[in-house]
């Protein structure tokens, strides 16, 4: 079965991008985010010339895959360049962070499965062509939040969490954090609704037409998707990560 194969390889490349150093995660901490930019550009830059190189090759769409495993090797590779942290073996896990981590996996892997639901339904009701028509509608119509969104608000979130401890000042933070990301969320919402016929014609051709009143409507989706995100994190910062599970 071919989608079992596919399945299995993106779970393989998923896993390989646990070797990813940690000290990254420290990188953030410090707001130093210049180097993590730098490795995201080069990465996907040498991706896309790998994938749509063997694209034209082959024409097969294994040319995608190939093209994750390479982003997630040449992330890997500079991860170690940029940091001078080296992993090990070290079994001896604190109570307090083992536990705060196991809720966070629970919540994330909830949060997925609810986030999927959908393409379950639709694959479970109409065939193969209809599942792809609605999953490229979909991951269009939120690539607003993706794309531009999230990358430019994660800065903000580790700022964030150098406040935790004047209350005021942190909400207050978070309130502009939503207010500004609406600023931007709002407008390409109703603006995909209000032009997905022609977004659909000059983005992905006059083929994909039928997909445009799914563009229009799933479009919406970038609000609550975001929301949680963010108040999720405000709990996490505060220590209250049984909250944010709820």
């Amino acid at each position: 079965n071919e989608i079992a194969v596919v399945v299995i390889l993106v779970g393989l490349a998923s896993f390989l991008a646990s070797f990813r150093s940690i000290g990254l995660i420290e990188l953030e901490r410090k707001m130093s985010y210049a180097p993590i930019n730098k490795i995201q550009i080069t990465s996907k830059l040498i991706a896309t010339v790998f994938t749509l190189g063997i694209a034209y090759l082959y024409r097969s769409y294994a040319a995608l895959i190939v093209g994750t495993f390479i982003i997630e090797i040449v992330t890997i590779v500079l991860s170690y360049r940029v940091h001078e942290w080296r992993f090990r073996l070290n079994f001896q896990f604190d109570r307090e962070i083992f536990s705060f981590s196991s809720f966070l996996l629970l919540r994330n892997i909830i949060s997925y499965s609810r986030s999927q639901i959908d393409i379950l339904l639709v694959g479970k009701r109409f065939d193969e062509a209809e599942l792809g028509r609605f999953s490229i509608a979909r991951q269009f119509a939120i690539m607003p939040q993706t794309e531009v969104v999230a990358p430019a608000v994660q800065p903000a979130f580790s700022a964030l969490s150098r406040l935790k401890h004047t209350h005021s000042l942190y909400l207050e933070k978070i309130y502009q954090s939503l207010f500004l990301v609406f600023l931007f969320l709002f407008p390409s919402a109703f603006g995909l609704y209000a032009l997905s016929d022609s977004f659909v014609y000059v983005v992905l051709g006059t083929k994909w037409m039928g997909v445009s009143s799914y563009i229009g409507i799933l479009s919406f989706l970038m609000i609550p998707f975001f929301m949680q995100t963010i108040i999720s994190i405000a709990y996490d910062n505060l220590g209250k990560v049984k909250v944010s599970f709820l």
